[in-house]
């Protein structure tokens, strides 16, 4: 009698741990489902910015191009100079 009711409470017991395991395995699953949404996302996100930042980036060296008369290249370099001398004005002098 008892090694029956030993056998129970064992079957009992992996029922239990299997249904657990299934339950685990979903969550799981639905947090990688999660997180390849939010890479999504952000890649998204991220390459939208960048696009904007890109054509806002053209037409400030294609204005600048315009106005002084040289072409894109200089324009490109007169520009990124301005903005080193800039960011070194704000900054300060550093070691």
């Amino acid at each position: 009698m008892r090694h029956a009711a030993h056998f129970r409470f064992t079957v009992v017991h992996r029922i239990e741990a299997l249904l657990l395991a299934v339950v685990l395995m979903f969550l799981v699953h639905q947090l990688q489902l999660a997180q390849e949404r939010l890479a999504l996302d952000t890649e998204t996100y991220v390459n939208d910015r960048l696009i904007r930042l890109m054509q806002r980036s053209f037409k400030d060296v294609w204005g600048l191009a315009s106005q002084r008369g040289v072409d894109l290249r200089t324009a490109a370099l007169m520009r990124g100079i301005e903005r080193v001398a800039e960011a070194k004005r704000r900054r300060g002098v550093f070691p």
